[in-house]
């Protein structure tokens, strides 16, 4: 992947960056939902009292936690993951993701809606807001089975700095329905993006 993002754009013919492009699209957003669908924690965590604020300085993010929820490093990702308590081995998280990409925040989740499709996700909304500085912002709702359990997720797809595009993805088990979408969008809701 490294040839093609050092290749310049006039060297590839379109219909191979269109190719490539979705497939480094694919390959970082499937990457970024194994990863939140397999953070198994195990059932006697036991989370902080008081809410925090996550910070991933790799991308220059932070945000508010929902309330007894605490950061923790994993192995294989860049950025720590938020989590809450752990329910039947399995515990709601929000994780963080950049990937470099030129295009507007629209094309970036026109390409990452198709690989999640083609992934196994069945999505359930897309709609486009902004941020409380009228930044554009793409959230996607969507449902996959991984590692045997059935989640629901949703991505919050934005500007980062320097060139790339954040994903904020927010995992819960299916069966959970809605129930932390409001703790989803209140995290995302306190997200700072430095520049």
């Amino acid at each position: 992947m490294e040839t093609v993002r050092n290749t310049p754009p006039t060297a590839i013919p379109n219909f191979c960056q269109r190719t490539r492009r979705e497939y480094q699209l694919k390959s970082h957003l499937i990457i970024a939902c194994i990863c939140a669908g397999l953070v198994l924690v195990s059932c006697n965590l036991k989370a902080p009292d008081s809410p925090s604020t996550f910070r991933a300085t790799e991308f220059g993010v932070s945000f508010e936690m929902p309330a007894g929820w605490k950061m923790q490093k994993v192995p294989g990702l860049s950025a720590p993951i938020a989590h809450g308590e752990a329910r039947d081995g399995f515990a709601v998280n929000i994780n963080v993701v950049a990937e470099p990409f030129a295009g507007s925040v629209a094309d970036y989740a026109d390409g990452n809606t198709k690989a999640l499709e083609r992934g196994g996700h069945k999505i359930l909304d897309r709609a486009s807001l902004t941020t409380s500085a009228g930044a554009p912002v793409v959230r996607i709702i969507g449902e996959s089975e991984q590692g045997g359990r059935k989640l629901r997720q949703v991505f919050f797809l934005l500007d980062g700095r320097k060139g790339n595009k954040l994903v904020m993805v927010c995992t819960a088990l299916a069966a959970d329905g809605t129930t932390h979408d409001s703790e989803f969008e209140a995290a995302f809701k306190t997200l700072r993006v430095e520049k």
